[in-house]
This record gives structure tokens, C-alpha cells and sequence, in this order.
């Protein structure tokens, strides 16, 4: 083998193509391909444990498998617009992990001081066949907060409004009435 012929040879194995078709979901996720004027379908490769599904235009890396130009395999990434929803993207510092959907905005940011921001487009969900913990010496929410089933408390409740049960103010400006005479109860004190 010459070095023109392996230098032929290592061009065809690593070629770069841009996305035309859906990705299918069989054993192995692959997306139909446009490279070298030709289509075919293309295998994707994944980090382990990760799954994406990149969308039409994605420009894409393509890799022969054992040389076989009929096994290929490849990742693909939104060329053209993969940072437009993220402001700071150009800010990660060394040792900064970012997951994005390009499409949303959405992300989740690992920080290299150890702390976790995720920012989300739409309702994040949490399922757990087991209970959830969180740890931590504060927890803060800035919304409504609806619970459904039953809330166990150790500990002091403070309140800051009105408390009410079953639609009833029971907080510290609730009466009662009085039935064997006539008034009702003061404020508690």
C-alpha cells in the first residue's frame, strides 16, 4: 500500500455530513445522512448513558467502522445556532460540564465551585419509586407550593399572611364563636 492509498484510505474513514432525516430509535439510534453526495443512514455514537436526538441540519462527523464503508458511525451537534439560547456559554472556566438542548435553552451547569445550576424552558419533573432527600441547611422557593398527600413536620412552622384549613383563617387573627354566650373569642395571644 502506498501513502497516497493510505492517505485515500484515512479520508474515507472519517468524513463530515449534515443531517436530512428523522433519527430512528431501533438498537441502535442512526439518522439518515448527507455526505459526499451520497445518503445513507448513519449509526449515532453517544457518551454512555447519554441519548440525544439531534435534529435535521445537525452537522455530523462520520467514522467507517473496521474500514467498512457500509458500518458507519457517527455524532452529530447543531452547527450553525448551538450557543444561541445560552448566554454565558464562552464563560464555562476550566472544569465546567454544560448538558443543552439547543433548541429550548435548557441546561444543566456543573460548576467547578461544586454547585448546580439548571435552567429550564418548560416543567421539570422528578419520579422516584423511593423517597427523595435533600439535605441542606436552607431551602428556598419563590412560587406556590401545592403538596398532595400528607405533610409531616418536625420542628417550629413559621408563618408570614394568612393560614387557613379548608378554606377556614386559622391563623392568628382567627375567632371563634361563642356558644353559650353571645361574642365570639379574641385573637389568640
Amino acid at each position: 500500500m502506498t501513502v497516497i492509498d493510505l492517505e485515500r484510505k484515512l479520508k474515507a474513514m472519517l468524513q463530515r455530513g449534515f443531517q436530512t432525516g428523522a433519527q430512528n430509535n431501533n438498537k441502535y439510534p442512526s439518522a439518515q445522512l448527507n455526505y459526499l453526495n451520497q445518503t445513507k443512514k448513519v449509526k449515532q455514537l453517544n457518551p454512555y448513558g447519554f441519548y440525544s436526538a439531534t435534529p435535521i441540519n445537525s452537522e455530523w462527523i462520520i467514522l467507517e467502522a473496521r474500514g467498512n464503508s457500509e458500518d458507519k458511525w457517527g455524532f452529530g451537534n447543531i452547527y450553525k445556532d448551538r450557543y444561541k439560547n445560552v448566554e454565558n456559554i464562552n464563560g464555562l472556566i476550566e472544569g465546567e460540564s454544560l448538558m443543552l438542548n439547543v433548541k429550548t435553552g435548557s441546561y444543566i451547569l456543573l460548576k467547578a465551585d461544586g454547585s448546580i445550576e439548571i435552567d429550564s424552558q418548560n416543567e421539570i419533573n422528578v419520579t422516584s419509586v423511593n423517597k427523595i432527600t435533600i439535605v441542606a441547611p436552607d431551602v428556598e422557593f419563590t412560587a406556590d407550593v401545592k403538596i398532595t398527600g400528607k405533610l409531616d413536620v418536625t420542628g417550629n412552622v413559621a408563618t408570614v399572611g394568612t393560614l387557613t384549613n379548608n378554606a377556614v383563617n386559622v391563623g392568628s387573627t382567627h375567632t371563634h364563636l361563642v356558644t353559650t354566650a353571645p361574642g365570639v373569642t379574641s385573637v389568640p395571644s
